[in-house]
């Protein structure tokens, strides 16, 4: 049991490692497939503006990952959502925040949409690796297996829940916790300690 609160640990470590990002490709921006993106004409800060904030190498991450998560997240949330949040100011406040801290409500369409663009800007699996081999309490062979023991669309829906929502709520998603539990086992059933 506490092998899998440190592992749940160590993945909401690497999550906020992420800084409240999410990824995609830098095109035209705006509205988004879910319909949920902003017009940012009126905006006092424009989509470069919350990308270069919000971007930045994070733990485990290259500037152009983080920057491409980023880029999602505004993507997919919108400018104007943000900026009627006042998220600017509150991320300034607390960069270690979910967008539901700086007021900003994201749907579960968006929290989906998120995970995507996280798919397309890092290699979940490799990043997780990573952060458990950084843990003390890991051995590198079971943060080899412990990584690849959980799927890479878990991993990517779990990084967007703590984007959207926070800590707490990827503490309550079902699937993640038994995702990390089975890993954890498989691994124990295999003698990997």
């Amino acid at each position: 049991m506490k092998k899998r609160n440190a592992v749940v640990a160590l993945a909401l470590t690497m999550a906020i490692a992420m800084g409240s990002a999410a990824c995609g490709d830098d095109d035209d921006g705006g509205d988004d497939a879910a319909g949920t993106g902003g017009d940012d004409n009126t905006a006092e800060h424009s989509r470069d503006d919350y990308v270069a904030l919000l971007g930045g190498g994070g733990e485990g991450m290259t500037d152009d990952e983080a920057n491409c998560i980023s880029a999602a997240v505004v993507d997919v949330v919108g400018v104007d959502a943000l900026e009627q949040a006042n998220a600017w100011d509150r991320f300034q406040e607390d960069p270690d925040g979910s967008l539901a801290d700086y007021g900003v409500v994201v749907s579960e369409a968006q929290v989906t949409a998120i995970a995507d663009g996280v798919g397309a800007c890092v290699d979940a699996q490799q990043l997780f690796q990573e952060m458990f081999a950084t843990g003390e309490d890991l051995s590198p062979e079971l943060a080899s297996c412990l990584a690849s023991g959980i799927d890479a669309g878990t991993l990517h829906q779990a990084f967007a829940i703590t984007i959207a929502k926070g800590e707490a709520a990827l503490d309550a998603d079902p699937t993640f916790t038994a995702d990390v539990e089975q890993a954890a086992l498989d691994c124990a059933a295999q003698g990997v300690t």
